[in-house]
């Protein structure tokens, strides 16, 4: 769950509601799914993983706010 909420996320999905396109989410499943399947060939722990996914939502989220912050 946690893979398809940061992908959406990273796609560009707004938290707060919005717009939407199909593309953008795409390109944000295929970042998560890179991501993860890296981490998985390194060997990084489970755990870890999941802290990682956690930091990039995050990171996305605080970008998020920034732009929006921007436009106003």
């Amino acid at each position: 769950m946690l893979e398809s909420i940061s992908a959406a996320v990273v796609g560009g999905a707004s938290l707060r509601g919005g717009r939407g396109g199909v593309l953008a989410p795409i390109v944000g499943a295929l970042f998560i799914t890179v991501l993860s399947n890296g981490m998985d060939l390194t060997r990084v722990d489970g755990y870890i993983q999941q802290m990682i996914l956690g930091l990039v939502i995050l990171a996305t989220v605080f970008g998020d706010m920034k732009r929006a912050d921007a436009r106003s």
